[in-house]
């Protein structure tokens, strides 16, 4: 071995090249599918809590991409966040990206992108279609445009409006705020002007309104307890809820607003689901109450999933005009528990269901939340996405 060394030296060097090289590539980190959507699910919301991100992905995934230095966990917004490293690696992968920006660290700042990423992770565990750019690419179904993307790039096409996110679903164009305890005022011709004028384009059957939270409880708290103000031009998200026109749907950005995101995007999931779960006992509405869902020994049946309060007590109303004293829901178990025993059926205008899991399965094939699957990433070239080893925390 030595005079092999000695003779031929440029030979022996080549072999030491060539298994050195292979041994790096194997130390390569190739990413998959899953590692880049936490890559990019970062550059969309700019932070995202550790619950939101390990929710949808294990912690292991996130650990490699911190030992990586693709992302790190932030102290000071208490949140992963993409490193520079991150953002070079997003831009070699071939896909169209937001512009990156700087991180802020003004609390009001991290507190609005801290929600928006709630209502993101939500959208994407019901297979939303979040990676979007532009109002214009909502027409591919079911989607969700966040107009901050827009802002502070020269000009600020939506104004001061507090839009946060838009949803479509083939059906419904909606404008998601987020309505949480102290959330403040609005100006609601503002926010529906901008609506209207940045979806006009977009081919919905009805536009609608969405008041998201981490939970029912923070968005009916300020429902309840929100006063009138006194401004002429702002109003609380408690007047908005008693004078808008459109139809308005409550969201907890949680497993079960992730179901109804999911039965949103159900073309004509009211009437489904009701012959779903009545079966041979359903009844079409009456021609003269479109408002009902079908009928159920002889009452107004609701099928209250997509949480329109407003609506369901529309329903009682209207029964009521009608001699009938007591109506009938239907919705999933934590809407039934936290919201409409108390106001419905302690209240004696309700009888309160439950939907059950093989209802669901049937309208949604699968009630498990969507997972990107866990193969390589491939770039439109074809090819793998090889990160070079970095040197490790």
């Amino acid at each position: 071995v030595f005079a092999e060394i000695v003779i031929a030296p440029e030979a022996a060097q080549e072999r030491f090249r060539q298994t050195a090289g292979k041994e790096r590539r194997e130390s390569c980190m190739m990413l998959s599918c899953r590692d880049l959507d936490i890559l990019r699910l970062l550059r969309w919301c700019r932070m995202i809590r550790s619950k939101e991100l390990c929710e949808a992905f294990s912690k292991d995934e996130v650990m490699n991409l911190s030992a990586a230095q693709m992302i790190r966990f932030s102290d000071a917004a208490r949140a992963w966040l993409l490193t520079p490293c991150g953002n070079r690696v997003l831009g070699s992968a071939g896909v169209v990206l937001p512009p990156a920006t700087a991180p802020t660290y003004r609390e009001p700042d991290i507190m609005r992108r801290l929600r928006l990423a709630q209502i993101v992770t939500t959208a994407y565990a019901a297979g939303v279609n979040i990676f979007l750019t532009k109002e214009s690419e909502l027409q591919s179904q079911p989607s969700l445009f966040l107009p901050f993307l827009h802002r502070n790039r020269g000009s600020n096409p939506w104004g001061s409006t507090r839009v946060a996110a838009l949803l479509y679903t083939g059906d419904l164009m909606c404008a998601i705020h987020w309505v949480s305890p102290n959330i403040g005022c609005v100006a609601l011709t503002d926010e529906l002007t901008a609506f209207q004028n940045h979806t006009a384009a977009i081919p919905a059957k009805q536009r609608a309104m969405i008041f998201a939270a981490s939970s029912y409880e923070e968005t009916l708290f300020e429902l309840d307890t929100g006063q009138a103000n006194q401004n002429t031009r702002l109003q609380s998200y408690r007047e908005v809820y008693d004078c808008l026109k459109l139809p308005l749907f409550l969201l907890p950005c949680n497993e079960t607003g992730c179901l109804q995101l999911r039965i949103l995007g159900v073309s004509n999931y009211r009437e489904l689901l009701a012959k779903i779960i009545l079966k041979s006992k359903y009844v079409p509405p009456p021609e003269n109450r479109p408002v009902y869902d079908a009928l159920y020994q002889g009452v107004p049946f609701v099928m209250a999933a997509d949480m329109d309060l407003r609506r369901i007590d529309a329903v009682v109303e209207a029964a009521r005009s009608d001699g009938l004293s007591q109506i009938a829901l239907a919705a999933l178990p934590e809407q039934v528990e936290v919201v409409l025993n108390r106001r419905y059926r302690e209240t004696g205008k309700a009888r309160v269901f439950t939907i059950t899991e093989s209802a669901l399965r049937e309208l949604l094939e699968s009630t498990a939340p969507y997972a990107p699957p866990d193969l390589p990433f491939y770039t439109s070239e074809g090819s793998v996405l090889d990160v070079p080893p970095l040197k490790a925390p």
